[in-house]
């Protein structure tokens, strides 16, 4: 049994030694623990399994003892006494074998440990002593360590130390007389339990852990016996475990102790330690003696402030009631006193000043025991800290969380020195707490609070000086730990890099081509979905540059340039197929799984059509950009329509430049901004007729010059809109001269129509009423951002995103469609018949469509038909 538990823990400290030789050394995130967590076994070598339920200190201390035996640091034959003592302090775990040593003399007197050790109580320090120890110790050599390294400090000097146990028996006889006999044991430290039921604060509670009297020990009435505990040898790191866990009879069943236990940041051991054990003895009689005053106090202060055991009526309020009650009927008079009537006014004067000066004198008496207590209370918390040379710091807590002894969930803190913060260490997550008020809020405990410490771990000065040297981030790049580990386990840690780098690719390329190959199919289809869209105003061309390709027929190279962008997106270098090395892992991967070599290689030989068609590309963003702008902007008001006049004569020109190479969606373009100007100009052609029908010549002479400038700008005179405007223009004059009579039609009027037939005839503007090919500033910005645009930094754009170009065009097309829906109808016939309307035509679709009897003149005007 002994054997196999010694195996085992020789094992745990290797896998320890690899586990942080991984966690400094390794390039994973994180290292699985489970050969450490195998590793471990109790006392009489059974495997403690994860999951069974331990307590916390007894699992520390059984930790530490099987590294310590793995390391070779504990004899065979100590760690496998089982020897068992009676003790009934709290400050001792019933595993008497895991802290008691076993020496030549295992019982001593003072007097003999003077003598035979006197460094023991020597001037010098107990570090200092306890560094000359080590230095007759003969070196352990740690998992991992190099022969030419120097050892870390033993457990024993980590973990333990050890502690003078002195037992004293008192025995009174019959005088009252009292001798004591005393017998000292040195034995190791170990963890200190704290008893925290009886004391809620962290030096009471050591001090109570550290003497207690042992009354079932003697089984003798007239005898006595105590125990005490004096730090020997300081640890470098004290454990502390506070018990609470306790069995309720009542509830037949262990209960977890809610309390609220304070503790400090910095707590101080000279109070503890052997060497100051008369001092020490001398301020624990002072301190019993504050208690017991303290307690008497606080008896009598009970006495006043609850008084007959009445927690809500103190002694002092009851005097001043019965003072105020007394008063009032004072004020009265005794013609109208009722309960004191039979009291003269005297008697009841004098009633009331004994009660007032008996509350003055009661409260008087009540200020003092305060001060009292306060003075003695301040004076119990510097008792045990009146010497500051052993100093401790706080470097972890241990925290339950959970209502129940028998369930919940533990997690840490660790103070950071370096950057003075905590970290919780919680399960897998580790996070820097914001504040320090959040860690002692889930640690001190008490009601209402389900989270508290179990454990506190402190380190002295030497490992705080060292950890603020030690920045939790960087621990990996601090070469005295690094350079702990040793060829070997350096090497095995270089394999598992290996190894881990290549888990790392081989996740990276399944993980990175399945997702370019779930893009690719994503796209295709929305592609393909374009292509089947039925709505004849929606343009995919607009959309990106593989839909503008598969729109020119360019499937494959659309298909291609899909796949260019995704691999740029997704990989790493963001790198094209042009430039991607073709023994990068990513390109082989797609050459062997998924594409054809040879498709990965199409963009290389027909990278000059590429950059031709993305020439083209780009050109039909502006240009439809220029006829977003023509459309929207062709109103009546604020003369906005001449505005759409220049954008299109600037694209007519772009166009005729370029005309050689124009590609069809640059003539698409023009031809669908010379149709707005065509159905605005009709547009202005209804608004005049209307105008004429209503009596409001000037109106109409303002329509008639509009559509005058259109047809003299855009359109040629072959066109049967420019027929179409003639006629119409000759007819309105004709039917408002015949029809109307002077001053609503004038010959003034009947002359300035003429000289708008005549302007169009002759296509003669005035200064004022020419135009140039010019564009506004927004859309010459608008236009810059689409000439910069390059092949190379191209990326998958979705069409119905509100600032593309493609949901704007769609946008403004259709409101251009409803808001000249007949004008639009009265083009559609026109270019259907190549021809204009005749007079009896046109009259005919004025009434059926618009409403307009133009032979009725006369009826009151109500405004634009088209609102414009």
């Amino acid at each position: 049994m002994m054997r196999k538990r010694g195996i085992q823990s020789r094992h745990l400290v290797d896998n320890l030694g690899r586990l942080f030789a991984s966690m400094l050394l390794a390039n994973r995130k994180y290292v699985d623990p489970t050969s450490v967590l195998k590793s471990l076994t109790d006392d009489f070598g059974n495997q403690i399994h994860v999951g069974e339920q331990r307590d916390l200190g007894e699992f520390n201390l059984n930790f530490l003892e099987r590294i310590e035996e793995g390391l070779g640091e504990r004899k065979q034959e100590q760690a496998d006494s089982i020897a068992l003592m009676v003790d009934q302090s709290p400050s001792h775990f019933v595993r008497q074998s895991s802290l008691a040593d076993c020496f030549e003399s295992p019982k001593f007197s003072i007097e003999e440990r003077k003598q035979d050790d006197s460094s023991m109580i020597s001037p010098i320090s107990t570090q200092e002593r306890s560094d000359e120890t080590r230095q007759n110790t003969p070196p352990v050599r740690q998992p991992g360590m190099g022969a030419e390294q120097v050892p870390h400090p033993p457990m024993s000097d980590l973990f333990f130390g050890s502690k003078i146990e002195t037992l004293n028996r008192v025995k009174i006889d019959q005088d009252g007389k009292q001798t004591e006999n005393r017998s000292n044991r040195k034995e190791r430290l170990g963890p200190i339990n704290l008893d925290i039921s009886a004391n809620h604060r962290i030096y009471e509670s050591w001090d109570g852990a550290f003497q207690s009297e042992l009354k079932d020990f003697l089984k003798q009435p007239d005898q006595k016996c105590f125990q005490e505990s004096w730090i020997l040898d300081r640890p470098q790191i004290l454990f502390f475990s506070l018990n609470r866990v306790r069995y309720s009879h009542e509830q037949q069943r262990v209960v977890k102790c809610h309390d609220h236990f304070s503790f400090d940041k910095v707590i101080y051991a000279d109070m503890f330690l052997y060497k100051n054990n008369e001092r020490a003895s001398q301020i624990r009689e002072d301190i019993e003696k504050m208690k017991v005053q303290a307690k008497r106090i606080t008896e009598e202060l009970r006495q006043f402030q609850s008084y007959n055991n009445d927690s809500h009526l103190s002694l002092v309020k009851q005097f001043q009631n019965c003072e105020g009650y007394l008063r009032e009927q004072l004020e009265l008079g005794g013609s109208k006193r009722s309960v004191t009537s039979s009291v003269s006014d005297e008697q009841l004067a004098s009633v009331v000043q004994a009660l007032s000066l008996l509350k003055s004198s009661v409260q008087q008496k009540v200020d003092e025991l305060e001060a009292q207590l306060k003075r003695i209370t301040e004076q119990l918390d510097t008792a045990f800290i009146q010497q500051k040379e052993c100093p401790y710091y706080l470097h972890s807590i241990i925290v339950h969380d959970g209502q129940y002894a028998e369930s919940g969930h533990y997690y840490s803190f660790i103070y950071d020195r370096a950057s003075q913060g905590w970290y919780r260490f919680n399960d897998h997550n580790a996070s820097k707490v914001e504040s320090e008020i959040d860690v002692f809020e889930e640690s001190l405990g008490g009601k209402g609070n389900n989270k508290c410490a179990y454990s506190l771990v402190y380190v002295n000065q030497k490992i705080a000086n060292m950890l603020e040297k030690m920045p939790f981030q960087k621990y990996s790049a601090i070469e005295n730990l690094t350079g702990l580990v040793s060829g070997a386990m350096r090497k095995q840690v270089n394999e598992q890099n290996q190894k881990f780098y290549k888990e790392k690719v081989d996740y990276f390329v399944e993980k990175t081509t399945k997702s370019i190959v779930e893009k690719v199919k994503q796209r295709e289809e929305i592609l393909r979905q374009y292509s089947d869209t039925t709505n004849t105003i929606l343009l995919p061309q607009l959309m990106s540059f593989p839909a503008y390709l598969k729109t020119m027929n360019k499937v494959q190279l659309a298909k291609w340039v899909i796949l260019n962008d995704i691999i740029r997106e997704e990989h790493p270098a963001q790198l094209s197929l042009y430039n991607l090395p073709h023994d990068d892992v990513v390109y082989v991967a797609l050459a062997q799984r998924y594409f054809s070599k040879q498709f990965l290689l199409t963009g290389e030989g027909d990278r000059s059509l590429l950059l031709g068609q993305f020439a083209l590309f780009r050109q039909t963003l502006k240009n439809s950009s220029l006829s977003t702008f023509v459309m929207l902007n062709m109103q009546i008001e604020n003369h906005q329509w001449r505005q759409s006049i220049e954008v299109y004569l600037y694209l007519k020109s772009q166009h005729q430049v370029s005309q050689n190479g124009s590609p069809i969606q640059t003539q698409t373009q023009v031809g669908l901004c010379l149709d707005a100007c065509r159905i605005f100009m009709l547009a202005m052609l209804i608004e005049m007729n209307k105008a004429i029908s209503m009596k409001d010549i000037e109106s109409a002479l303002q329509y008639a010059n509009v559509v005058a400038i259109i047809c003299i700008l855009i359109l040629e005179s072959s066109d049967p809109h420019h027929k179409q405007a003639l006629l119409c223009i000759d007819r309105a004059m004709v039917l408002a001269k015949d029809r109307l009579t002077t001053p609503i039609f004038t010959k003034e009027h009947e002359k300035r129509f003429a000289d708008i037939l005549t302007k169009i005839k002759k296509a003669n503007l005035a200064r004022n009423e020419k135009l140039e090919a010019t564009i506004p500033q927004s859309v010459e910005l608008e236009l810059s951002i689409y000439e910069s645009l390059s092949f190379e930094q191209n990326q998958w754009q979705e069409g119905w995103r509100p600032e593309s170009i493609a949901y704007r065009y769609y946008n403004v097309l259709n409101q251009f469609k409803h808001q000249y829906e007949i004008p639009m109808e009265w083009h559609t016939q026109i270019m259907n018949q190549q021809n204009p309307f005749s007079k009896e035509k046109l009259y005919d679709f004025e009434k059926q469509r618009l409403g307009i009897d133009i032979k009725k003149i006369g009826s009151k005007r109500t405004g634009s038909f088209f609102g414009l």
